[in-house]
């Protein structure tokens, strides 16, 4: 329950409606315009988690979505050298989804950058 506290309450109803539509997908996941769904669900819900914790520090979230990203990209390597076209895919698509992830937090740095630097308080 206190980890609900710590959430807002779009928070909490994103994440709940997050994890009934993975459980509410498994009949759909067969259809081709469907299989990156539960990918995307999945890296959604791991945003999810991590920013709260890292609200306070954009730098270092930047530096962990970084990672994975660099994480992804060795698999995706690692897949092509085996021929492995599931995992390529897979991994190709964690890596977009990803930098779409890093360019929004590299957009809010540079806002709070300028905000800053304009001299106005910042709540």
């Amino acid at each position: 329950m206190t980890e609900y506290n710590n959430k807002s309450m779009l928070e909490v109803l994103v994440t709940t409606a997050l994890s009934n539509a993975l459980l509410e997908l498994d009949p759909l996941k067969n259809n081709y315009s469907n299989r990156y769904l539960p990918l995307e669900i999945s890296i959604l819900q791991w945003m999810l988690e991590i920013v709260p914790k890292l609200r306070n520090n954009l730098n270092l979230l930047k530096e962990v979505v970084m990672n994975e990203i660099d994480d992804f990209k060795v698999k995706y390597d690692y897949a092509k050298n085996i021929n492995d076209i599931d995992n390529i895919d897979k991994s190709s698509k964690s890596i977009e989804i990803l930098q779409i992830c890093l360019f929004l937090i590299t957009i809010e740095l540079e806002f709070n950058h300028l905000y800053s630097v304009k001299g106005y308080n910042k709540k």
